[in-house]
């Protein structure tokens, strides 16, 4: 069903009501500044000391009526405020937001904050925290990246009112792409049933199951992790940077395959006389469409015959798409 039809006295109504939520919306960014420097400044005492709470945040997130995590990432974000003024004034008068403000105190220091703030300012909220990983990847030195990684690590859980629990899991991206190659290659060997109501399981319950059986069953499969090396750096295949000193590292272990490009720098074809797709022609595919060309996910990808192999009787790189598990079913389903 389509958008109902409005006049055009109507339609600036409708964008009267639009502008209101947008001053709506700056107000609220003014209120979180004043309210992250609020809880900074009291964090420093002395009344939740005098009232013998542990932490500002167990006086606070009670009366806020937040949780306590909520309010530590408050007053961890005022006080990186501190000394970084020109963020500060930004987040102040409403030229960033609080989730860009999040993202820029993590890495941000009075040497480098004004070439991370027109970062900020030019990027997408949703896109932020990836541009400010390749900036890091491309302008600080290794170790320091590596061992900010390591030690923002962890893993934490916290109860849902429906009784499930819910984990939320931080990692180096290494170690990341490989806990989701695992959990994706799982995916795609099981064989996928019905919910009890009929209803097929999204791919983020697919992979909850994934994940258990892994743990559980001790599934002993093997699976690829694609690192790109060029001459702008080491990267998955989705764009996340990896420092060099990490890749190296995986070079006394690791089966090195390397994929040969052109002039055109396009992965050079592979073998046609086959049925299925070879390792190595999926490896050339997924350096030519990383993503799904239906959807633009880039987890659970299959190769996929644009031209039927029935029709063209062999299988060329030229001739192969990469969908995802969802959008492939779908295909062939139509």
């Amino acid at each position: 069903m389509g958008p109902a039809l409005v006049t055009e006295q109507e339609l600036v109504a409708k964008r009267s009501d639009a502008s209101e939520l947008i001053e709506v919306g700056r107000g609220i960014s003014q209120a979180h500044f004043n309210l992250v420097i609020g809880c900074a400044h009291f964090a420093e005492g002395p009344v939740w000391i005098a009232d013998g709470e542990p932490t500002a945040a167990h006086w606070l997130a009670p009366r806020f009526d937040v949780c306590r995590a909520t309010v530590r990432d408050w007053i961890r974000i005022g006080r990186a405020l501190r000394g970084l003024d020109a963020t500060a004034v930004a987040f102040r008068e409403g030229v960033i937001s609080y989730s860009k403000a999040r993202v820029l105190v993590s890495i941000a220091t009075p040497a480098n904050e004004d070439e991370l703030l027109e970062i900020a300012k030019s990027t997408a909220a949703s896109d932020i925290a990836r541009e400010l990983a390749k900036w890091s990847t491309n302008n600080e030195n290794e170790t320091v990246i590596d061992n900010r990684q390591h030690k923002t690590r962890g893993l934490r859980s916290r109860n849902e009112p429906d009784g499930t629990v819910a984990t939320s899991l931080r990692l180096p991206p290494l170690k990341h792409a490989v806990v989701d190659r695992a959990i994706h290659a799982q995916i795609m060997r099981r064989t996928m049933r019905r919910e009890p109501d009929g209803r097929w399981p999204s791919v983020a319950q697919q992979s909850a199951d994934a994940l258990i059986e892994l743990i559980t069953e001790h599934a002993d499969h093997r699976f690829e992790v694609l690192i790109h090396l060029d001459e702008t750096g080491c990267y998955f295949p989705d764009g996340t940077p990896l420092t060099q000193s990490v890749v190296a590292s995986l070079f006394p272990n690791a089966a090195i395959r390397a994929i040969v490009h052109d002039l055109n720098n396009k992965p050079v074809n592979a073998s046609r006389a086959r049925r299925f797709p070879t390792i190595r022609q999926q490896r050339v595919e997924r350096a030519n469409q990383p993503h799904c060309v239906r959807c633009g996910r880039t987890d659970l990808l299959i190769t996929h015959h644009s031209a039927q192999y029935q029709q063209t009787r062999h299988t060329d790189t030229t001739e192969l798409d990469t969908y995802c598990a969802p959008c492939h079913r779908a295909h062939h389903n139509q």
